[in-house]
C-alpha cells in the first residue's frame, strides 16, 4: 500500500502493464507559481473594480487553481508509472547467489564491509530500457534499475532548475574533504561551455571531525543570502523529484521507508530548524550532491548506513556511455540522462565510466550515519 492509501500488491498484469507503458502524464511541472509556495494573494483594492477588472482576476484565480489540479494529476499519473515500473522489475528479480546483504553487515562489525571473495565470472549488463530488481541469496533487495525514469518534459525541467542554481551557487573542484580524491580536478571532464563540479546541498550532516555536534545544514546553503535564497528555491522546485524518489522507496522496501520517515520527523522534533527546509523539501534523505560532468572513481559511500538506500539520477545531454558499474556483483547498468538506480552504496564499491556526447549532471542522494546517530534511529532489515 502507497502513501496515498492504494493497494498495489493485488494489481493483475494487465494493470501492471497499463500503468508502465500507458504513462497518461508524464510530464512535469509547468506552473506559473514556483512550486511548494502559497499562490500569491493581491492586496485589497483600494478602488472599486471595473466588470473587467474584475472578470480578469477571476479568471486568474481560475488558472491557478486549474494549475495545482493540473499538477497535482501530473504528480498521481508520475507516481503511478512508477509503482508500474517498479512491479514490472518486481516480476522476475535477478538473484546474486554469492552475496549474502546480512551477513556482509554482521562480518562488518561497525567497519568497512569485507572483501566479496564471490564475485561472478561473467559480467551482468542491464543496458536496454527495461527495469530491473536485483536480490542477495536471501531475497533481500539490493539494486533496483529503472532506465527512463524521467521523461523529455521533467528531464528538461532537472536540466533547468540545475543550470539556474549555478547561476548563484556554483559547482565546486578540490574544495572540500574529498578535494585529493572523489571532488578532485583528474575526476571531472573539464570541456567549454559546460559545468564542472560539484554542488551539494545538505539540511542536515555533520562536517568531519564535528560528529559530536548537533548536525547543522552545508555550508553551500548557508554561504550568503544570496545563495540562501537560491538553494532553497532549488529544493522546492526539486520537489517532484523528491516525491517520486520517497514513492519508489515505499514500495521497494516499505520498512526502510518508515525508518526514514521516522527519521525525518525525530530530526525535526529536535532541530526546529529542519521544519524550515522540510516545508519545500519532502525528501527522506537530507543530503544530495549534484556532479556536473563527473567521471566517479570507484569508491563505498563509506560514511552512509551499511544499510543506506543510494538513489542516483542521470540527467544532462550526453548521448552514450557513462554506465554505472557494481564491482562485486559484476554488474554494469546503463546511466543515460533520465535513469534511476536505488542501490546500497555503503555495501557496494562503484564507479561511473566515460560519456559521449554531451554535458553530464547526476544527483546522488544520501544521509550519514552520524545523522542516524544523532537522533538514535536506525536502519534495519
Amino acid at each position: 500500500m502507497d502513501s496515498q492509501g492504494h493497494e498495489y500488491d493485488d494489481w493483475s498484469r494487465e494493470e501492471i502493464n497499463k500503468a508502465y507503458f500507458d504513462d497518461p502524464v508524464l510530464t512535469d511541472l509547468e506552473e506559473d507559481e514556483p512550486s511548494g509556495q502559497a499562490p500569491r494573494i493581491s492586496s485589497p483594492p483600494m478602488e472599486r473594480k471595473s466588470n473587467k477588472e474584475g472578470n480578469a482576476s477571476t479568471s486568474k484565480k481560475k488558472s491557478r487553481a486549474s494549475t495545482k489540479t493540473s499538477n497535482a494529476e501530473r504528480l498521481r499519473g508520475l507516481l503511478r508509472h512508477d509503482v508500474g515500473s517498479f512491479l514490472k522489475a518486481r516480476e522476475a528479480p535477478v538473484v546474486f547467489d554469492g552475496f549474502d546483504l546480512r551477513q556482509t553487515v554482521e562480518a562488518a562489525g561497525g567497519k568497512g564491509p569485507p572483501p566479496c571473495n564471490l564475485v561472478p565470472e561473467l559480467e551482468t549488463a542491464w543496458l536496454d530500457d527495461q527495469p530491473r530488481l536485483a536480490v542477495d541469496k536471501n531475497g533481500i533487495p539490493i539494486v533496483l534499475h529503472i532506465p527512463c525514469w524521467q521523461r523529455t518534459k521533467s528531464l528538461d525541467k532537472f536540466n533547468d532548475d540545475c543550470a539556474k542554481l549555478c547561476e548563484t551557487t556554483k559547482p565546486t573542484v578540490g574544495e572540500d574533504a574529498d578535494g585529493k580524491w572523489r571532488n578532485s580536478k583528474a575526476t571531472y571532464r573539464q570541456v567549454e561551455g559546460e559545468l564542472c563540479g560539484r554542488i551539494k546541498l545538505v539540511t542536515c550532516w555533520h562536517a568531519i571531525g564535528h560528529s559530536k555536534e548537533p548536525p547543522v545544514p552545508s555550508s553551500t546553503i548557508l554561504g550568503s543570502g544570496q545563495k540562501f535564497s537560491a538553494t532553497t528555491e532549488a529544493l522546492s522546485e526539486f520537489q517532484f523529484v523528491a516525491k517520486r524518489l520517497n514513492n519508489v522507496l515505499e514500495h521497494l522496501d516499505p520498512g526502510a521507508a518508515s525508518q526514514y520517515s521516522k527519521l525525518r520527523e525525530t530530526s525535526m522534533d529536535k532541530l526546529p530548524y529542519l521544519r524550515a527546509f522540510n516545508a519545500v523539501d519532502p525528501s527522506y534523505w537530507q543530503g544530495r550532491a549534484l556532479l556536473f560532468n563527473s567521471q566517479t572513481p570507484r569508491h563505498r559511500d563509506k560514511r552512509s548506513p551499511p544499510l543506506e538506500w543510494t538513489p542516483l539520477h542521470a540527467a544532462g545531454t550526453f548521448t552514450q556511455g557513462g554506465d554505472f558499474r557494481i564491482d562485486e556483483l559484476n554488474l554494469r547498468l546503463r546511466y543515460l540522462p533520465g535513469d534511476l538506480i536505488f542501490f546500497r552504496g555503503w555495501a557496494f564499491s562503484h564507479s561511473v565510466e566515460g560519456w559521449e556526447g554531451g554535458q553530464r549532471i547526476s544527483a546522488a542522494y544520501f544521509t550519514h550515519q552520524t545523522v542516524w546517530d544523532s537522533f538514535d534511529c536506525c536502519l534495519h532489515l
